[in-house]
């Protein structure tokens, strides 16, 4: 089975994957080296393709618990071999998707970062890159998860100023005055604006030498 991975050209190329029936260690590790192939700026549309073993669009059952492993999760609650079929039919719902079909991408970015881990993206992102002992041995996957950490370090940060704060920060590390307007207008302003300011990396990490300087 065959993972895909997003391309500077477009299509999703295809990378080696274990079979459903494989080790999870095994699936977990590339899942990880795929995310992290995507460097410090690995967002959860490479997350959600690395997962998507078969490349359908949708996290089926044991696509997504890939996902739940990762995080940690697995074994806790209601999540584990006895109760999981009952919890994915309502992870599946809490998502607004198909238990049938599988968690979307929509379900995946908007809804499940959207809202229940709202502020946690990078963090997981970076809990994924060294879910295993294969992949916290390796100096490049580390290098990118210390990344991304950098990257939830500077999220925190920006989250905790005010509208205000955030508005002349986005300006003293070029966003533009008209993508301050556009994401203030926007339904999650703080967000927005502070996703404006991340884009502009690696000016916007400047603005916390002393973050900038531990990522090294």
């Amino acid at each position: 089975m065959e993972a895909a991975t997003a391309t500077a050209d477009g299509p999703r190329a295809p990378t080696p994957q274990p079979e459903p029936g494989s080790d999870m260690e095994a699936r977990l590790t590339s899942v990880g080296r795929a995310v992290a192939g995507a460097g410090g700026d690995a967002t959860l549309l490479d997350v959600f393709d690395a997962l998507d073993a078969d490349c359908d669009e949708h996290l089926d059952k044991l696509e997504y618990e890939v996902y739940l492993r990762g995080m940690g999760f697995w074994g806790k609650g209601d999540y584990g071999e006895e109760k999981w079929p009952d919890k994915w039919l309502e992870e599946c719902s809490d998502l607004g998707c198909a238990p049938e079909a599988g968690v979307t991408r929509a379900g995946f970015v908007d809804k499940l970062y959207g809202e229940y881990r709202d502020g946690k993206a990078s963090g997981d992102i970076a809990k994924l890159m060294w879910s295993t002992d294969e992949l916290r041995a390796d100096p490049q996957v580390i290098q990118a998860a210390k990344a991304q950490l950098l990257a939830r370090l500077v999220e925190e940060e920006l989250m905790s100023l005010t509208k205000r704060q955030l508005r002349e920060r986005a300006a003293s590390v070029g966003v533009s005055r008209a993508e301050i307007q556009r994401a203030a207008d926007g339904a999650t302003p703080k967000r927005d604006v502070s996703a404006s300011i991340c884009a502009c990396a690696p000016s916007a990490l400047m603005v916390y030498p002393c973050l900038y300087r531990w990522s090294g």
